[in-house]
């Protein structure tokens, strides 16, 4: 069934893999699937927001994929949810005013890692944002360094500061918008 409404749907990234979309463009019965799987998924892997309140925040983004926050979310041929990636007009809650857009909580399961869907997820992010940038600049956080060299870098971010934030070392990253 999941296979049969993703081939329905308008997607934004499709490939013998899967697909790349926003998650407002998911048709039900699979957006009523996916929401709590990717609550679930981000409440474990980030902490914070509960797997309820996430699920709640999806459920209220707007129609619009261009209008923020946009969560994307890929699907493997066989119609697992393999990871997910966000842009947010701010992810510092404030701390960094005019700062926007943020890429944030990206995130793919554990069995679909080292597999190309996080380069392929950050891409597609990175399309949106640059949409959406009046600066003409697209920022991140990470609290892993190797995150910073093995996939932000080569994608064109570099680090602009380090600070403490959420109890941890992190850097704030920037890309210039391409194209």
């Amino acid at each position: 069934a999941a296979a049969a409404a993703a081939a329905t749907q308008t997607v934004a990234n499709p490939d013998s893999r899967g697909t790349i979309q926003p998650l407002q463009q998911i048709l039900e019965p699979d957006r009523a699937r996916l929401v709590p799987e990717l609550a679930a998924a981000h409440a474990a892997q980030f902490g914070g927001r509960s797997a309820t309140v996430r699920a709640e925040a999806y459920a209220g983004e707007p129609a619009d994929p261009g209008v923020l926050p946009t969560t994307i979310v890929a699907v493997n041929a066989a119609g697992v949810t393999v990871g997910s990636i966000a842009v947010v007009p701010d992810d510092m809650g404030g701390l960094r005013p005019g700062m926007t857009p943020w890429i944030a909580t990206l995130w793919v399961s554990p069995t679909h890692r080292r597999q190309g869907w996080a380069t392929r997820l950050l891409k597609e992010a990175l399309e949106l944002a640059a949409a959406a940038s009046p600066t003409g600049k697209i920022h991140l956080w990470t609290h892993t360094q190797a995150l910073e060299s093995n996939l932000y870098g080569p994608a064109g971010f570099v680090v602009i500061e380090r600070l403490d934030h959420r109890g941890a070392p992190a850097a704030i990253m920037a890309a210039p918008v391409v194209g």
